[in-house]
């Protein structure tokens, strides 16, 4: 009796054992899908008419005040956010060399036109750098950027993965 009771107890103890493992597992997917997707927002956002109408070749905002933005495809859109600056004055300031998304969202250009919270006077340490306003205070911009807000500060704090 005592035998098959060690058994038992061996058993049960696998069991629990595997179950505490499929646990850990769920867990760290969950952790490695909570990066918000890049794809997600180009489709929600950058790619929408709101944006890509406007930030394209031949669109009226494409090169607007030191700011070039291709939102034409995902892949150009990726590319002008992770790889460019502000090349030289805004309308009101001068962010020559200031990132358009850097490593963090308050060092990133695109969270301070979107968000006041993150427009600061002299931004990304440029003494005369004030972001660009119009879409903080465009309301249908406003409400989409609002809507998406956490995923794109989560997303440039993350390292603004391509995924």
């Amino acid at each position: 009796m005592n035998l098959l009771k060690l058994v038992l107890f061996f058993a049960l103890s696998l069991f629990f054992i595997n179950c505490s493992s499929d646990k850990e597992e769920t867990a760290t997917d969950k952790e490695e899908s909570a990066t918000p997707s890049f794809t997600s927002l180009y489709n929600n956002v950058f790619g929408t008419t709101n944006c890509a109408s406007c930030h394209q070749p031949g669109g009226q905002a494409f090169d607007t005040d030191g700011v070039e933005l291709d939102f034409s495809t995902q892949a150009n859109a990726y590319n002008t956010l992770t790889s460019k600056n502000v090349t030289g004055a805004t309308s009101i300031g001068t962010c020559n060399g200031v990132a358009i998304v850097a490593s963090a969202a308050t060092n990133s250009y695109l969270a301070a036109v979107l968000y006041d919270d993150y427009a600061t006077s002299s931004f990304g340490g440029v003494a005369s750098c004030t972001p660009y306003s119009a879409h903080r205070q465009d309301a249908n911009l406003s409400s989409l950027a609002s809507q998406y807000k956490s995923t794109l500060i989560d997303w440039i704090n993350a390292g603004a993965p391509n995924n």
